[in-house]
């Protein structure tokens, strides 16, 4: 939050300072407001060739104005027509555009080839401070040319994060690539381009339900609907009985459990859990659960409890605090659970808890829906008060959409045939989830890590349901979730480690764990896609008592046994996502293997990195950390990263220049304003794998800032199953500058013998040798370990540091099992063609062509 307050701090300082701001209209405006006009021509755009010419002409209906802008000629070679000089505008404060354009005749190359028409635009960039990168776009153009009458075109938006200047663009509508050429006759009219900052939209900005589907009409007035009919709860009766049995006996014992405890009292400001106030985070599950338990079995002690439950959630005084009240994530699994309540015991509780169930899911549902959808000020509503934007409404690829829009839809489709109201959540939480499937890349992994990977999944799988049952609307298409159980399976530490608490990686901001599950959301998977690894998985976690039950309940909506099971032992012990440019590799699926996990890709992903317009905080969660990885070994972390910590280079295994930091680290939230603008994509260059060798390598230079200097850094990972890795690092400045190389250890104590560092714990002994060790200060220190509260403890690193501006660098990690000595490694350099060996086993790397060769 840091970096985003203090980025519109200093803007508005800024302005305070420069005061009253004068463009090149005619007179001078106030900072809330720009304007581009064409009386005197257009001395502050340039002209995108020398074949349109420009005239005046009588101005729109719509302005003020005197006169127009009559833009005419034969136009080739590029895609815009018009480009204003830049001009300041605040990110992230709501504003309205408008514009008149009139088309007399406009005539496309791409049109006479019968391909989609085209039309002329008018486009607004939001731009950094150095006008250097674009943070995204919106367009506003004429619904035709058919007419020759005047259009007026408006559309309200808030400014992504990080847009200091703003510029217009006449343009081809749709052709924003600065690769795109087109050829068009054209006669078109412009008239006063004015962009003002509003107090809250307008706008509807989704539209409500209606009519409302055929599913829809017939449940209206009827209960339960919700992924439960009397149909089904018949079924589910039958079923729990046989194979559902041992998913009901687990949601039982949960129920069983919340029948002797209370739900939590309201703490008021609890510091140590966030302004989210996550100590009520269950609250939504615990009172399913019960619900469940009662439909099951018409014992009254659960519907009771789960009255209860229901009861003091809605006497809070807030849900969340400061920023996060009543806007976030506990407000979405509130929502969720007392939606579903209210469903399903509609006919069973008392009239009073009913009713007081309705009245907070009204106020808090159309709190949130107007605090996401209008804007921070909500004027001539009984519950207004002043308050900030949500900052998750439109941030398409992040947990807190998904679990606040599931909140927003389960409320709207439980009430939406007692308040109007319900059909406008309905129809924001679609779109929602409409606009996410855009942005998914299709490898199915997640850069918020394993813990919110689960955490935001368990939230879409929710929606997808409800709205393919009750809207007709299929999101199941999308080919991430086809894959995603993939990725949760490739990101398990080996099996025989599994721990409550410990089963996953932990990159970004994530626990080594799931943060739900993951076993109902693989048996959701397992159903939709026949996915045999899913079903097998699931069972397996599950089984080993490792799994973080969360939402169990589902598993009584989502199990079908008729998928069959698949070992992992079928699968391939490397997997490249290449998408967001992961990799996994591991020596075997016996459950004791070894196994590494390496990073290096675009900060959302290639596919969301190319086609996203702009995202606000979909990034928050991510980690500085390209090229580093991650080495579990001998049963436990060999090599180790951060975790939900704050966002800082130092903390991962990686390169450091000058101590500063890869773009978007160096606070509590990771800032991606740069990548997004200048579409930095570091990247995998190679995944190979065989039966005794992977080879792995990226080049993560666009990670780091240009005036490091950096040109080159390729890591490669050269993976000698099951126990030695050698991490060869080609490093190229323009400069010299001093470069660190960090690797952190799993145990926090090491010992230094010649040139190797060994950590030996009551598993393991891990040996860590440069190979190159020339010129380089080596020592293994403890550094600051920074969390998201700036709060520090210490990070044991083995550190290599040089000044140079070129470095090649090896250095060879082997392990073994307590009582066992890791094996040694040898380099024989030959120019670009180094040779390691190792008992027995030689790599030969041609660092020229980047290709490595396995010798037996």
């Amino acid at each position: 939050m840091l970096i985003k307050h203090r980025l519109r701090s200093a803007l508005i300082q800024l302005i305070a300072l420069t005061g009253v701001m004068t463009f090149f209209a005619a007179s001078a405006i106030s900072a809330e407001q720009i304007s581009w006009v064409f009386e005197n021509g257009v001395d502050s755009f340039t002209v995108g060739s020398s074949s349109l010419t420009m005239s005046e002409a009588p101005s729109s209906e719509f302005t003020d104005s005197a006169k127009s802008l009559r833009i005419r000629g034969n136009f080739s070679g590029g895609n815009t027509y018009l480009t204003s000089v830049p001009q300041p505008l605040l990110g992230f404060n709501q504003y309205r555009i408008t514009a008149s354009m009139k088309i007399d005749r406009y005539i496309t190359s791409e049109q006479s080839q019968s391909k989609t028409p085209s039309l002329p635009c008018v486009r607004l960039e939001f731009l950094t401070a150095d006008s250097a990168g674009v943070l995204g776009t919106i367009e506003i153009g004429p619904d035709s040319h058919a007419s020759t009458a005047w259009q007026l075109l408006t559309e309200e938006f808030r400014a992504p994060w990080g847009t200091e200047l703003c510029r217009i663009v006449i343009a081809d509508k749709g052709n924003s690539s600065t690769n795109t050429k087109i050829s068009a006759e054209l006669d078109f009219s412009l008239d006063k381009i004015t962009i003002e900052q509003i107090p809250f939209f307008t706008k509807d900005y989704a539209v409500a339900v209606k009519p409302l589907p055929e599913s829809m009409n017939n449940s209206h007035g009827k209960h339960p609907r919700l992924y439960l009919t009397p149909d089904k709860i018949d079924a589910l009766r039958s079923s729990i009985q046989s194979t559902h049995k041992e998913h009901w006996l687990t949601l039982k014992t949960q129920a069983d459990g919340l029948l002797t405890r209370n739900p939590p009292e309201w703490r008021g400001n609890d510091e140590g859990q966030f302004d989210e106030q996550w100590w009520m985070s269950g609250n939504g599950r615990s009172m399913i659960t019960l619900a469940m338990a009662y439909l099951m079995t018409d014992d009254e002690s659960y519907l009771h409890a789960a009255e209860n439950w229901a009861r003091v959630t809605c006497a809070y005084p807030g849900w969340g605090i400061g920023w996060a009240a009543d806007i976030d994530c506990m407000t979405g699994h509130n929502l969720y659970g007392l939606a579903l309540v209210y469903d399903w015991l509609y006919d069973s509780m008392d009239k009073d808890t009913r009713a007081t169930i309705k009245k907070a899911l009204v106020y808090h549902a159309a709190y949130m829906y107007d605090s996401a959808s209008k804007g921070s000020i909500v004027p001539g509503v009984d519950y207004f008060r002043e308050r900030p934007w949500p900052e998750w409404e439109e941030a398409w690829l992040q947990n807190h959409l998904w679990v606040n829009s599931t909140g927003l839809l389960s409320a709207g489709l439980a009430l939406y045939d007692e308040t109007d109201e319900a059909l406008q959540w309905i129809g924001f939480a679609q779109d929602k989830f409409v606009r996410t499937m855009d942005y998914l890349g299709p490898d199915g992994a997640s850069h918020e890590g394993i813990n919110y990977w689960s955490y935001g999944l368990e939230a879409l799988l929710k929606s997808m349901h409800l709205l393919r049952e009750n809207l007709g609307v299929d999101l199941y298409g999308s080919p991430w979730f086809a894959e995603t159980s993939r990725f949760r399976i490739y990101a398990s530490i080996p099996r025989d480690d599994w721990k409550r608490g410990s089963t996953t990686i932990n990159f970004s901001d994530s626990h080594p764990r799931d943060n739900s599950g993951p076993g109902h959301m693989l048996r959701a998977l397992a159903h939709e896609y026949r996915d045999s690894h899913a079903q097998y998985f699931a069972n397996a976690i599950d089984n080993s008592g490792a799994s973080n039950l969360g939402d169990s309940w589902l598993n009584l909506i989502w199990y079908d046994p008729s998928v069959p099971e698949t070992a992992m032992e079928t699968l391939p012990t490397l997997w490249h996502f290449d998408d967001m440019d992961f990799v996994s590799a591991r020596s075997g699926w016996a459950g004791d293997e070894s196994f590494l996990y390496y990073k290096c890709g675009p900060y959302l992903g290639h596919h969301a990195s190319s086609v996203m317009n702009f995202d606000t905080s979909s990034a928050h969660h991510l980690h500085p950390d390209q090229n580093s990885f991650m080495l579990h070994g001998a049963g436990e972390w060999l090599i180790r990263d951060d975790g939900n910590m704050g966002k800082y280079t130092g903390q991962h295994n990686t390169l450091i220049i000058d101590d500063a930091e890869q773009l978007g680290g160096g606070d509590s939230i990771f800032d991606g304003i740069t990548l997004h603008a200048e579409k930095r994509t570091p990247h995998i260059l190679r995944a190979e794998s065989s039966a005794d060798f992977d080879h792995i390598a990226g080049d993560a230079a666009e990670a780091y800032p240009t005036d490091t200097g950096l040109k080159r850094f390729t890591r490669h990972l050269l993976y000698l199953k099951p126990d030695i890795l050698i991490v060869a690092d080609d490093i190229a400045l323009d400069s010299a500058h001093d470069l660190e190389l960090r690797f952190h250890p799993g145990p926090q104590e090491a010992t230094r013998e010649g040139d190797a560092f060994f950590t030996r714990t009551d598993k393991s002994t891990l040996r860590i040798e440069p190979l190159t060790p020339d010129g380089i200060d080596m020592k293994a220190v403890k550094h600051d370990l920074i969390d998201r509260r700036y709060n520090k403890s210490e990070m044991l690193s083995v550190n290599l540091k040089k000044h140079a501006a070129s470095w090649r660098n090896a250095v060879a990690l082997s392990w073994m099992e307590k009582g066992f000595e890791p094996a040694t490694v040898t380099v024989v350099k030959d120019g670009d063609s180094w040779t390691f060996s190792a008992g027995g086993k030689t790599v030969i790397l041609n660092w020229e062509s980047g290709t490595a060769e396995y010798r037996k």
